[in-house]
């Protein structure tokens, strides 16, 4: 008779982490796909209208579904929280989740006031849980691209520019802070001060200057006008670099793009993986939670320029 393979030293199946998904918008609603891939949902929680539940009833109607936080976390073992709820909710989200014991993954920005933004990261601090702040263009290979190329030779200047039709939140709220997350993560450091040059509720302007002497400037526009996004950024050899959407190419060389192949997993999912490997590792992203006092300090501040 012959034996059978010995199992006994075999390692478990890893056991796939719970949580709870707050939030079930236009964007929650393209999050949560990519969230089931690796966790699984216990339940949703959902204020909105009949709309985001008539998508919760064809899609997910298994999975329970509650209008506070409370309700979802009570008597569930649950790993952790995705909000994905207009900022002005998300600070007293994540410190709700936070004090249950849960990791937690928030859209940006975390908040718009300093203060929330202390607090809340002072609380994932004590409690050694991660609170991941969901900036997506740090997952997207043309951030990649200019960071390996800053590695070498320091970025002189960065300059973004913003073309949308419409927005559901601020310009600085919604894409503004996208572009400090960036800054950071190809610099190192926050700018000391955003100085706002123009400012309405269709277009904002603003410029700032780092310690390292790398200029920043940021325009974004609402019109009806085909949508970009573009960074271009300038090195200490010379050599600039555009990153428009989903491709990269020098400015003098524009039909040519340098991306090469694209990614086998696309940026959202790429962020919600390395949230999974923060909560196990507490490996940090390149604008990581102690950037987002500064951030919220610089947001408050455009805030106040732009306010009539």
């Amino acid at each position: 008779m012959v034996a059978g393979p010995d199992t006994s030293l075999e390692c478990p199946p890893a056991r796939r982490p719970t949580c709870v998904f707050v939030g079930l918008g236009k964007w929650g609603r393209r999050v949560v796909p990519r969230v089931a891939r690796s966790f699984d949902i216990v339940a949703m929680v959902n204020k909105g209208g009949s709309e985001s539940t008539a998508w919760h009833a064809e899609r997910y109607w298994q999975i329970p579904l509650f209008t506070n936080l409370d309700n979802a976390l009570y008597r569930r073992p649950v790993d952790a929280v995705f909000i994905a709820t207009p900022t002005a909710t998300h600070a007293a989200l994540a410190c709700q989740a936070l004090e249950a014991g849960c990791h937690v993954f928030v859209e940006k920005p975390l908040t718009l006031a300093p203060d929330e933004a202390a607090r809340t990261v002072s609380l994932a601090e004590r409690s050694g849980l991660e609170l991941f702040i969901g900036y997506i263009y740090l997952f997207h290979p043309g951030f990649r691209f200019l960071r390996n190329l800053s590695r070498t030779s320091p970025i002189r200047s960065l300059r973004f520019e913003w073309v949308r039709p419409r927005l559901s939140g601020s310009l600085h709220g919604e894409l503004l802070c996208h572009d400090l997350a960036v800054t950071i993560g190809l610099t190192g450091e926050l700018p000391e001060r955003v100085k706002t040059l123009q400012a309405s509720e269709r277009s904002l302007h603003c410029q700032a200057c780092l310690t390292s002497r790398c200029s920043y400037e940021s325009i974004i526009e609402l019109r009806d006008a085909t949508k970009y996004r573009s960074a271009t950024a300038v090195y200490d050899d010379g050599a600039t670099y555009v990153w428009r959407d989903d491709a990269v190419y020098l400015l003098a060389e524009p039909g040519v793009d340098l991306l090469g192949e694209a990614d086998t997993e696309d940026p959202l999912s790429q962020e919600i993986a390395a949230f999974r490997s923060a909560m196990r590792s507490g490996r940090r992203t390149p604008a990581d939670r102690r950037f987002s006092v500064g951030i919220a300090e610089l947001l408050s501040e455009v805030d106040r320029s732009a306010s009539p």
